[in-house]
Parts: C-alpha cells; sequence; structure tokens
C-alpha cells in the first residue's frame, strides 16, 4: 500500500535510509539520527505544494514500510523556473519490480508533472542504476548529462 508519510513513519524511514546507504556500492557516513528525524519532520510538514513523501507499507497491520520517496520543488538558482528534483528513492530489494514500487514513482511523476517545472532525478545510488535508468526512461524522461564524483570520508 503506498501512502503519504507521517511522524510515526520517521525512524523506519531512518532505518531505510541506512539500508540504503549499506546497500550501494559508494562509501557512505552514517547518518545522524537526531538530523535525519529532522529533515524528514520537514518534509512531512511541506507535503504537498513543496515536498512529495510517500511511503510503501506492506498492510500487514504491522505498519512495516519497505520503501519511500522524496522530492522537492523549489525555485532554480539562475531564473524563476521551478526545479523538481528527486531527494531520495529506495526500496528494499525483495520489493523492487512489485506493483506498488512502480505506483510509488508515478504517484510522484503525477505530483511532479502537476506544476510546470524542470525535473531531475537520479539514478547514480550504485543500486540498479541500469533499471532505474530504464524505468524512467518508460515514464518519458531521457538521460541528461554524467555525474562524477568522489567519496572522501
Amino acid at each position: 500500500m503506498i501512502r503519504s508519510a507521517h511522524y510515526g513513519d520517521i525512524p523506519q524511514v531512518a532505518g531505510l535510509i541506512s539500508d540504503f546507504y549499506q546497500e550501494s556500492k559508494y562509501d557512505a557516513p552514517p547518518i545522524n539520527p537526531e538530523k535525519t528525524a529532522h529533515v524528514l519532520k520537514a518534509y512531512i510538514d511541506d507535503a504537498g505544494e513543496k515536498s512529495f513523501f510517500e511511503v510503501i507499507d506492506t498492510d500487514d497491520r504491522k505498519n512495516t514500510l519497505v520503501g519511500f520517496m522524496i522530492g522537492e520543488r523549489t525555485h532554480d538558482l539562475w531564473s524563476d523556473a521551478l526545479k523538481t528534483v528527486e531527494v531520495a528513492l529506495y526500496v528494499r530489494p525483495l520489493f523492487r519490480g512489485r506493483p506498488s514500487a512502480g505506483r510509488l514513482l508515478l504517484n510522484f511523476a503525477k505530483w511532479a508533472e502537476a506544476v510546470p517545472s524542470m525535473i531531475r532525478v537520479e539514478a547514480s545510488s550504485g543500486i540498479t542504476e541500469e533499471n532505474a535508468a530504464r524505468v524512467y526512461a518508460k515514464l518519458g524522461w531521457s538521460r541528461r548529462g554524467t555525474l562524477h564524483g568522489v567519496e572522501l570520508h
């Protein structure tokens, strides 16, 4: 079941973020639980016009989250245009490719496309990047350059 995130989800989403970091092929610092909770609360508070924050709940009456997606709509730094950016997307491996994971991304696409803006999503996590790129292409989103970096933690 896909639903909007609420405050009670924050500990589980923080756990999913930690799992995301562990699964990525890139080195990542340990998450700061207090900062993470503060940031997630802000996205929940701004949900709607400014932010998108939905979770995949197994709907097994245990409130077990297996995925989430966060996006935000901001102003472009150099123009009057709006920019919609995917902030985080993670789905546990056993739940990837299932309808709920696809619906989560479709919900984000619908939210992003409701307001004319530049839409930016990344397939740069080091986790199934080519699969993500294929899914984004099905939504009509094309590749836009490359990303480069180094981890210096």
